[in-house]
């Protein structure tokens, strides 16, 4: 069950979709050195390596990875595949100096390249080698000054430059070889002053962002946009069991003029286990260049997603309530429900279904009136000890209002749980599992695509302290939609982790 998220993230905005990573480096001079490998069915290969540690006021690390698997094909029979080959690998490297406790320096930069490869095939017979290649490299450096009152002034510049081709090379023919290349570069800029006296927490901030796209597909070459966004936000205990938290933002966007989104959210404990909070407020969304002209063959995960230069962004006004109960500091009973409008919703749409030979095509659309509301309930063993355990329920009623039918591709029920045992010193066991119902989509009636289950398990065994051996399975039971989505097939596999710290050179 996927929910829209109305309400905005005022520290951070739309740009934050993925989260925030958040860095703690060693403060002594050991080094600390860590390196896995696992391999499973169909060519699995997933290895990775790092390396960190400080010495006085400066530390830092790198890490490396590369994932790489076959594609699989539901009908061998056809020529054409319903999952690419993948071969995904990268590194980063960062770094940290503190000179004084009221002032810090931060940077980091990576490089990674993903490469898929598959086959594709039309109905008039033709077959096409297809490869897709994307590379992404970014870089950001930061610094930190504690005024030495209550205030903390941060600065932040990033930079991404990512780089896309793609090829259609057509077997025994280059009548309809295709090969386009595409560039997105984006630059961004954040200050923010952090203010904390007694009951109070405000932070003020600037944004700022310049993107650039240059690609085959734009009728004139290139599309450039820049973003100014000022926000702030305060986190105000009015007494021991209340505490609210104003905030806002406002962006201008050279391609979509300028938009305000204020919330307000309030957090009650009225016994010591019991907490609630409600939120509500508005929230504001432009599309991105990658969803405005872009297509992205995701043949690998059978389907692909295509581009619409005619979207408008995103609005909503929502409300969520959410309570949490600590039982015997061992059980843990939550429930939230949530209430969203939403204007030009941005959404995935079904244009076409997928066959055995094809991938489903999606081509983003806005919505204009869309709901989605919907509750989620769970329960959670928290103790510390040999079990934990999750076990969650999600309904949600996700709908066009324009056309009364449902919105593509959210389930109304999902049940999802997870244990881990530990049995026993050497031996962790864990396994979770995702029940997803049915999920409507509609061209030119509404069908509803069949319920399916998912389940991941792992057995892993410590042999030292720093040696870890498991062996797993993804997708246990073997789920299959090759019609509307495509779900990997089951994966089995093996792993090695070896970690430790060493000597400081």
């Amino acid at each position: 069950g996927v929910q829209t998220c109305a309400l905005p993230i005022s520290l951070y905005g739309s740009e934050a979709m993925g989260g925030v990573v958040n860095i703690v480096t060693r403060k002594n001079m050991d080094t600390t050195a860590s390196a896995s490998l696992r391999l499973g069915s169909r060519a699995l290969t997933e290895a990775s390596t790092s390396l960190s540690g400080g010495a006085g006021p400066a530390s830092g690390g790198i890490d490396a990875n590369l994932d790489a698997q076959e594609g699989w094909d539901s009908d061998p029979s056809e020529p054409a595949t319903n999952g690419d080959d993948s071969f995904d690998w990268g590194g980063r490297a960062w770094g940290k100096l503190a000179p004084s406790y009221r002032f810090g320096l931060d940077a980091d930069a990576g490089y990674r390249q993903r490469d898929t490869r598959g086959v594709d095939a039309t109905a008039a017979g033709a077959v096409f080698d297809i490869r897709t290649l994307q590379e992404t490299a970014d870089g950001s450096v930061g610094g930190r000054y504690w005024t030495g009152g209550t205030s903390t002034l941060t600065l932040r510049l990033s930079g991404t430059l990512w780089r896309s081709q793609y090829l259609e090379d057509q077997r025994e023919s280059a009548v309809q070889d295709a090969y386009e290349e595409t560039f997105d570069r984006r630059g961004y800029a954040n200050l923010a002053w952090q203010w904390a006296p007694k009951r109070h927490l405000l932070v003020v901030g600037l944004d700022g962002s310049l993107e650039e796209l240059a690609s085959d597909r734009l009728e004139d070459g290139t599309a450039a946009r820049r973003r100014v966004a000022l926000y702030a936000q305060d986190d105000w205990k009015l007494a021991k069991i209340l505490s609210v938290s104003p905030g806002g933002r406002i962006d201008l966007d050279s391609q979509f003029g300028v938009h305000a989104t204020p919330h307000l959210a309030v957090r009650v404990v009225p016994i010591e286990p019991l907490t609630l909070r409600v939120t509500a407020g508005q929230g504001y969304r432009a599309p991105e260049f990658k969803e405005l002209y872009l297509a992205f063959n995701h043949a690998a995960y059978g389907y692909e997603l295509h581009g619409n230069p005619d979207l408008q962004p995103e609005t909503s006004t929502g409300v969520t309530a959410e309570a949490r109960l600590l039982l015997a500091r061992r059980v843990e009973v939550h429930a939230q429900g949530w209430w969203n409008q939403v204007e030009n919703l941005i959404n995935p749409t079904l244009v076409s279904e997928g066959t055995s030979s094809t991938p489903a095509q999606y081509e983003y659309d806005n919505v204009g009136h869309a709901v989605s509301r919907g509750f989620e309930t769970g329960v959670s063993w928290v103790a510390n000890g040999p079990v934990r355990a999750d076990l969650s329920y999600t309904y949600t009623d996700a709908r066009n209002l324009d056309d009364d039918v449902p919105l593509d591709g959210r389930a109304p029920h999902r049940l999802a749980a997870t244990v881990a045992v530990h049995p026993m010193q050497p031996l962790d066991l864990s396994a979770s599992v995702e029940w997803s119902g049915p999920r409507p989509y509609t061209i030119e009636e509404t069908v509803w695509a069949p319920s399916y289950t998912w389940i991941d398990a792992r057995a892993a065994w410590d042999f030292s302290d720093a040696v870890r051996g498991e062996v797993g399975v993804r997708n246990a039971l073997d789920a299959r939609d090759d019609e509307y989505l495509g779900l990997a097939p089951r994966t089995i596999y093996a792993g090695l982790r070896v970690a430790g710290p060493t000597e400081a050179p």
